[in-house]
């Protein structure tokens, strides 16, 4: 929510990095753009200050009985490109709180 928009809805989000993100196959990429650049669009495949990769896999897809889930691994990393940590673990706790939402609601079906 509010990643690919400047301002109050990023704050909203709890980032002060400004990010862009993009679907993938699997799932999303959200990548870290560079410090004082707001503006979107500038290039997604040559941003290389750090991001993370959400991946979703599906039920039973590298066995059988095996149950969905979500994985996140860090990308886009350039050389001599530092962590964001703390806009990472932003991201995550979003992420969980989301996930937990979406899952209590599957449950009171």
């Amino acid at each position: 929510r509010g990643a690919n928009q400047g301002g109050a809805a990023m704050k909203k989000a709890g980032l002060r990095t400004p990010v862009e993100v993009r679907r993938t196959l699997r799932g999303a990429c959200i990548k870290f753009m560079p410090s004082g650049s707001r503006k979107p669009g500038a290039g997604f495949d040559g941003l290389l200050e750090g991001g993370l990769e959400i991946l979703v896999d599906e039920k039973g897809e590298e066995g059988e009985g095996r149950a969905p889930r979500l994985r996140v691994r860090r990308c886009a990393y350039g050389w001599k490109s530092k962590p964001r940590e703390s806009s990472e673990r932003a991201i995550l706790s979003r992420l969980r709180r989301d996930w937990e939402m979406a899952q209590s609601f599957k449950d009171q079906t």
